[in-house]
């Protein structure tokens, strides 16, 4: 449940939700692709759930690599939220 700063490149230590801003991801190293894939913040929809599929969008996965990021308009930071590290199980959200 901690919050932290994401910084262009950084390897992505556990997942993480996106709750600021928006990045540009390296994947390849869980899926294969060469192409950087975009990750935004979760918007504040109160009448859906968080959910892992759903979200996916919302989610930095362990061991990806940010390659750029950009803060809000009220916050120049990208801040992520802990939602399991190694094995663990997920957060509620």
């Amino acid at each position: 449940g901690d919050i932290f700063v994401i910084e262009k490149g950084m390897k992505i230590p556990c997942d993480t939700l996106v709750m600021n801003g928006d990045l540009l991801m390296n994947e390849s190293s869980l899926t294969g692709e060469s192409l950087p894939i975009p990750k935004f913040s979760l918007e504040n929809d109160t009448q859906l759930s968080f959910d892992f599929k759903r979200n996916r969008r919302n989610i930095l996965y362990e061991g990806t690599t940010c390659m750029r990021t950009r803060g809000s308009e009220t916050c120049p930071y990208t801040l992520g939220l802990v939602l399991r590290t190694g094995y663990g199980q997920s957060w509620s959200v």
